[in-house]
């Protein structure tokens, strides 16, 4: 079977600078989503004793961006960035109902995002932590479309990625918050630095036709040292999910179709990934 798509995706920028370190943006811009080709077929999924089933008729969702940004400079390093948003999705990729029982990945109509996202770089020289600073980011966000079991308006469905310090970069878009630390320290006499990385995000709801699906990755905290001095070689040293955190499965199974039929099961797993270290070296030879 082949697909074919075309599609245009202009993108404009508007930027202003009233005086030095301050600048304000805006920017109008459409962009296409990157199906998952794991979509397509189906397969069975054993822990849930159920099938998911494929769909070779999707088409990515298309969303309009429109962006309000304002970004103010404090000397070499400190920076803050605050931008609003809003998004106009076009075929909206989640769960489409064939009958009581199962759902296929489709597209199910039109639905809109909007929030506001907060990046903030600051030193901490001012606590006594010469060559530190602290990377944040927080976005708050809503969303709305309407449901194809139910035909109310609800939020989109949660995406993919289980580290929850990971959220964004792997595309998640419909988290309600996300709240990320990053903290690096240098010392160029040693030649050597340190830093950690916490998280936290909302839970990720998924509408199946007969289940309500909830995934909570709650917080989740990295830590590295690394150092140059030998060799002019990299090696770092990293620990990962420090706090072990829990990972939270809610399950609601309906008798039927989800809100109009009467509860058959509810189930709540809870998994713990583990403590990891690994050693990397790098460099050029």
């Amino acid at each position: 079977m082949e697909r074919n798509f075309f599609f245009v995706k202009p993108d404009a920028v508007l930027s202003y600078t009233p005086v030095q370190g301050v600048r304000w943006r805006m920017r109008l811009g459409r962009e296409v989503a990157q199906l998952n080709f794991n979509d397509f077929v189906s397969a069975t999924v054993f822990e849930d004793d159920d099938l998911r089933l494929g769909n070779p008729n999707l088409r990515p969702d298309t969303t309009w961006k429109l962006e309000l940004g304002y970004e103010r400079r404090f000397g070499g390093v400190s920076v803050v960035k605050l931008t609003g948003f809003y998004h106009r999705i076009t075929d909206v990729l989640d769960l489409l109902p064939l009958t009581p029982d199962f759902e296929v990945p489709g597209n199910i109509g039109d639905g809109r995002r909007w929030g506001l996202e907060l990046e903030a770089t600051m030193p901490l020289e001012w606590l006594g932590l010469m060559a530190s600073k602290l990377d944040i980011t927080l976005r708050w966000q809503d969303s709305t479309v309407v449901d194809p079991v139910t035909g109310e308006d609800r939020v989109l469905s949660g995406q993919g990625g289980v580290g929850a310090y990971r959220s964004l970069l792997a595309g998640n878009n419909n988290n309600k918050y996300f709240v990320r630390l990053n903290y690096r320290q240098d010392f160029e006499v040693e030649r050597v630095a340190w830093g950690w990385t916490l998280a936290e995000r909302d839970k990720r709801p998924l509408f199946k036709v007969n289940e309500l699906d909830v995934h909570n990755e709650g917080h989740a905290i990295d830590a590295f040292i690394e150092t140059t001095r030998w060799f002019g070689l990299k090696v770092s040293i990293v620990g990962e999910n420090l706090l072990n955190f829990t990972q939270t499965r809610d399950r609601t199974v309906f008798a039927g179709e989800r809100d109009f039929s009467a509860v058959d099961f509810h189930e709540i797993r809870e998994r713990f990934n583990g403590r990891r270290i690994s050693l990397s070296v790098s460099g050029s030879f």
